[in-house]
């Protein structure tokens, strides 16, 4: 049998392992994809496209709570006990992509949670 923290860190690995398969974004394709939701006179296709970036950093953070849930060691510290909205997240993330652009090429997976953790410390 596992111990805690073997069964949380096959959970963790777990969770990493089916988000694989989702489409992998970068920071740059987070930017202009959710980004373009705050334009005006957007197509369709920028409409649409921005939608999905909303699910997909919705998705991010509910990994996120959820990893912090099993674990007890969350990787940002929201304000309320209740949590975060999606588009506060969303903007949030946005604001701190667009103050990071020498990262902009990198996962958005990572950059979420450095965005996060960097505008919700934790108090240790």
């Amino acid at each position: 049998m596992y111990k805690g923290g073997a069964v949380k860190t096959i959970t963790f690995f777990v969770l990493m392992l089916l988000s694989a398969n989702c489409l992998a974004m970068s920071g740059n394709d987070v930017l202009n994809n959710c980004g373009a939701l705050f334009q005006e006179n957007k197509t369709i296709e920028q409409t649409m496209d921005g939608l999905n970036c909303v699910g997909y950093v919705g998705g991010l953070n509910d990994m996120a709570v959820l990893y912090a849930g099993i674990t007890k060691v969350p990787f940002y510290c929201p304000p309320r006990k209740e949590g975060l909205e999606t588009g506060q997240v969303v903007r949030v993330f946005l604001m701190w992509l667009e103050s990071h652009p020498a990262e902009l090429h990198e996962s958005a997976r990572s950059l979420f949670i450095s965005a996060m953790g960097d505008s919700f410390p934790c108090e240790p």
